[in-house]
């Protein structure tokens, strides 16, 4: 049955974000760029794409791929401010 299947979904309201890596200093001419993972969210209509610190690198792609509710990895990610409002947490 589809229930014993590990998730590859999150369910609806739970909002939907994905991993993605991106460049810091892509366009600087004197530093050299720096592949940074980022993760892309959208939740309650609010969205983002979050640089992700590199000692929550692991636990943020684990997160996300066992299909974790947005708004857990958003919570860890909280130290951005924009993050931070649509968690709710300030």
């Amino acid at each position: 049955s589809p229930t014993d299947s590990p998730s590859t979904y999150r369910k609806r309201g739970e909002g939907s974000g994905n991993i993605s890596w991106g460049y810091a200093n892509a366009n600087s001419t004197k530093k050299k760029p720096v592949k940074q993972l980022y993760f892309e969210w959208e939740y309650r209509g609010k969205r983002g794409k979050t640089y992700v610190r590199s000692h929550l690198k692991e636990q943020v792609i684990s997160m996300n791929e066992a299909k974790v509710t947005v708004i857990k990895i958003l919570k860890l990610l909280a130290y951005n401010p924009k993050v931070a409002r649509a968690v709710g947490l300030n």
